[in-house]
C-alpha cells in the first residue's frame, strides 16, 4: 500500500511507464496536493491490477497520454479534488469505479469515466454519490457496461454520448 497524507505541496514527473504501477498492492492515496505528469505515450499515470483509492480533501491534477487513473479491479474515490487531461479515459476501472463526492475536471481523448468489465456480469459498474463534474470526452461522458447509478451531484458533460450503460439509474 502506497500512503502519502504530507500537507506538502508535491509536483511529480514521471518518465517511467506509470507515475505508479502495482500488481501485488492496493494503492491508497490520501490528497493534499500532487501534480503528476506522465511524458510517455501509451502508458497511465496510476495503474494498478488490484483496487485502487483515493481520499482525502486535496488535489490531484495530472496529465497522460494514455488513462489517468486505471485500476484491474475496482477504484475507489471518496473525496478531493481531481483535475485530469488524458489521451484516453480520465478514469478507467475494469470491474468497477465508485465515487463518493468530490470536484472533478476531466478533458479526456477516450470516456471521461469508464468501467470495463464485459466477461462479468456483476462487474463493469459505476456508483457515483454526489460530485462536481466537468467532463470533456470524445467518446463517452460517463461509460459503464452493465449499470450506472448516480446518486446526486452536478454535471456538465460535453462528449459524443453523455451517459452510457446497459442500465441507468
Amino acid at each position: 500500500m502506497i500512503s502519502y497524507s504530507s500537507f506538502v505541496n508535491f509536483i511529480l514527473f514521471s518518465s517511467f511507464i506509470s507515475f505508479i504501477s502495482l500488481s501485488l498492492f492496493r494503492v491508497k492515496l490520501i490528497l493534499s496536493f500532487f501534480k503528476i505528469v506522465s511524458s510517455i505515450k501509451w502508458f497511465d499515470v496510476i495503474n494498478t491490477d488490484n483496487r485502487c483509492l483515493l481520499s482525502g480533501k486535496g488535489n490531484l491534477s495530472l496529465f497522460s497520454n494514455h488513462d489517468g487513473i486505471c485500476s484491474n479491479d475496482h477504484v475507489i474515490i471518496k473525496g478531493g479534488n481531481y483535475s485530469l487531461e488524458t489521451n484516453d479515459d480520465g478514469i478507467r476501472g475494469k470491474d468497477s469505479v465508485e465515487i463518493e463526492n468530490g470536484e472533478f475536471t476531466i478533458k479526456a481523448g477516450g470516456d471521461g469515466i469508464k468501467a470495463s468489465n464485459e466477461e462479468d456480469t456483476s462487474k463493469g459498474y459505476i456508483n457515483i454519490k454526489e460530485g462536481t463534474f466537468n467532463i470533456t470526452a470524445k467518446s463517452d461522458g460517463i461509460q459503464a457496461i452493465t449499470k450506472l447509478t448516480i446518486d446526486g451531484g452536478t454535471y456538465t458533460i460535453t462528449s459524443s454520448e453523455g451517459l452510457e450503460a446497459t442500465y441507468i439509474k
